[in-house]
């Protein structure tokens, strides 16, 4: 049995013994309350590196993962986007039929109104502000990346718009007899000749093949400086035989003029003559008029298609465009300018991929790159197809007109398709991210739940254990409470 000392000395331990575990009792209250062992990190004692440890990883995950959320939100956005800007040029193919010229009160083709409804919606989609930001901008953010439209068409100032630049290509590449930048002479000794004005000349038709199952035709060429090709008529061609000249395009197609013999003519037929002289004669009037008309048709629509290609495809670059005036007889190419031609894409483009000019650390060794561009090659090539057949003038509704157009769609929904495919392959690049920083997250989530757990048991109380601690304390100090006021009751006298 305990011995409980008296006398002044023995009131003071009571006291201090009751002071300890009201003590013991506030911290078990506070651990049941709060469900923690201590309320600072030193009172942890040899634990509390362990708990340090586990907070700043936990703090570091959780960082992350906001980082995360963040990037995820931008990359649902992102291939959103994506999935449209391919809508449209899958739309857009479907939308243009080559076979359909109707012009509206306007002057503008159905199709033409169709291409600016598709890239008006091109447009708003590559200037979106997500969040105050522009994703289609690079790391210029804050700046709208592409012109507006009429700016794009009509210019601005002394700057030269689109439609501009097609014209004086299209200049170019007619030449002033609107021959495609091609010559060709008298019959000389019964051949027909067909060259191209000078070497490496960037305009015009390209000479690349002559076939004939002509009787006795003697062909020659492309051969020569510049190139040239001839047709030889050795003898009287029959009715129905024909002769092909295979020319290249600016655009980089190819078109293919064909004539067949026949004894009265007419398009796309010369006359067989009452000598082969005269057959001859007969055969370079034809091939003239050939060229003629599709200087109008084949060779303008690719004409418009690749002055569109050098004034959107530049990269961000200044574009291209033809040395003159005089633009029927240039012979080269110059690099636009700041002062004279306007620019479309107004975001960034310093050196190096698009993708890494957004971004998101989601871990220690892995950072998702998920940056856009509008003037990447995929989505410039859209805008440049659209823009092409925009920018052209049908109005006269003519047949060179309506031959142009059927032309310059049939291309344009080629090209879309191609286009179409590169657009895909983003997408799909962005994708990828968002797998990436999905298994990211999980695994960091996953960690963190664990690290809470450890840290829960460095920090953390017992409840069962603490509520039977708490009750056993409550009855001691009970217990002691009734003890001392019994001793603290007995006098001097009572002792002795």
């Amino acid at each position: 049995m305990a011995i409980v000392p008296t006398g002044y000395y023995s009131r003071s331990y009571v006291i201090r013994q009751l002071g300890d575990m009201r003590d013991q009792l506030d911290a078990l209250q506070r651990q049941l309350a709060t469900g923690k062992r201590a309320e600072t990190n030193a009172a942890l004692g040899a634990e509390r590196n362990l708990s340090l440890v586990y907070r700043q990883q936990t703090a570091e995950i959780s960082s992350y993962l906001q980082t995360i959320d963040l990037a995820d939100t931008r990359l649902k956005v992102i291939a959103a986007t994506l999935t449209r800007i391919t809508g449209v040029g899958t739309e857009a193919k479907g939308a243009l039929d080559p076979n359909i010229f109707l012009l509206q009160t306007d002057g503008k083709s159905t199709g033409q109104q169709a291409a600016t409804n598709y890239l008006q919606e091109l447009v708003a989609l590559f200037n979106a502000d997500v969040a105050d930001r522009r994703i289609f901008a690079g790391k210029a953010v804050d700046v709208t990346p592409v012109e507006k439209i009429a700016v794009l068409f009509d210019g601005e100032g002394n700057k030269a718009g689109l439609r501009q630049l097609v014209a004086e290509r299209r200049a170019a590449d007619l030449g002033a007899d609107g021959l495609g930048r091609l010559i060709v002479p008298a019959v000389a000794g019964d051949t027909v000749t067909l060259s191209q004005e000078a070497d490496g000349l960037p305009f015009g038709f390209e000479l690349r093949s002559v076939t004939s199952n002509l009787n006795g035709a003697a062909l020659g060429g492309p051969s020569g400086s510049p190139p040239s090709i001839s047709i030889g008529l050795t003898a009287q061609p029959q009715s129905g035989q024909t002769v092909s000249v295979e020319l290249g395009l600016p655009d980089g197609t190819s078109h293919t003029i064909t004539l067949t013999a026949s004894l009265e003519g007419g398009p796309g037929q010369f006359a067989l003559g009452a000598t082969v002289t005269e057959t001859a004669e007969n055969l370079r009037a034809a091939l003239v008029g050939a060229l003629e008309r599709a200087g109008q048709t084949a060779l303008a629509a690719a004409s418009a298609l690749r002055a569109s290609t050098e004034f959107f495809a530049s990269g961000g670059n200044p574009a291209l465009r033809v040395d003159g005036p005089p633009f029927e007889t240039a012979t080269a190419l110059r690099t636009a300018t700041d002062t004279d031609t306007i620019a479309w894409y107004k975001g960034d483009n310093s050196p190096g991929d698009p993708r890494a000019d957004s971004l998101a650390r989601v871990d220690k060794t892995i950072t998702i790159a998920y940056g856009l561009r509008a003037n990447e090659p995929g989505f410039a090539a859209i805008v440049a197809n659209l823009a092409a057949l925009i920018a052209d003038d049908f109005s006269g509704g003519t047949d060179a007109d309506s031959g142009r157009s059927s032309e310059l769609t049939r291309r344009v929904r080629v090209n879309l398709e191609s286009n179409t495919r590169s657009v895909n392959a983003t997408s799909m690049e962005i994708a990828g991210a968002q797998i990436a920083l999905n298994q990211a997250r999980e695994r960091l989530t996953a960690t963190r739940s664990m690290l809470m757990e450890l840290t829960e048991k460095v920090e953390g109380v017992d409840v069962h254990e603490t509520s039977v601690s708490l009750l056993s304390l409550q009855s001691r100090i009970q217990a002691s409470y009734e003890a001392t006021a019994i001793l603290f009751k007995l006098n001097l006298a009572d002792y002795l």
